[in-house]
């Protein structure tokens, strides 16, 4: 049977099927409370948990957004990572995390956000003038590094 890889945590956790195949990413963000162990780590798909901001800002460290919007497919993770953020700072604010199912990379050209959290793979976006950036803490998952002026990626379209 084929899934939504988001929807598999949730039917293994509940019982309503044995075993699922699926990223540590959906497993984690599923919040499945132990229901969950992973048996075997199939060690492909490599991907990292990260913060996206607008190249040109003022939104230096992940310790900026705190008290600021940010939004992500990712809410659950996000939203325990932002959290601790918002506790340490003492600042007494909440960063706001909000849900966007697709089209995160847009957020912030569209004025929808101050930062992003995404799953992906090591890229920049330069037509939304976003960067890779800021390492997040999690467990399960690799951490990023700060990137910036990387030459656009070549055009998959053929020439004229």
């Amino acid at each position: 049977m084929f899934l939504p890889a988001a929807d598999i945590p949730r039917f293994v956790g509940e019982g309503n099927v044995d075993f699922g195949i699926t990223g540590q990413d959906m497993v984690a963000e599923a919040d499945v409370n132990g229901l969950v162990s992973e048996v075997l780590a199939l060690e492909f798909g490599k991907c990292k948990l990260q913060v996206q901001v607008p190249l040109a800002g003022d939104i230096k460290t992940v310790d900026d957004l705190v008290g600021r919007k940010v939004v992500t497919s990712f809410e659950v993770l996000a939203g325990q990572y932002f959290g601790e953020l918002d506790r340490k700072s003492g600042k007494g604010v909440q960063t706001k995390i909000e849900y966007v199912g697709g089209s995160v990379e847009a957020a912030c050209a569209l004025g929808l956000a101050d930062g992003i959290g995404a799953f992906s793979f090591l890229f920049t976006v330069p037509a939304l003038d976003l960067q890779l950036t800021l390492p997040l803490a999690h467990p399960q998952l690799t951490s990023s590094v700060r990137l910036s002026n990387l030459p656009p990626l070549p055009s998959s379209r053929p020439s004229s």
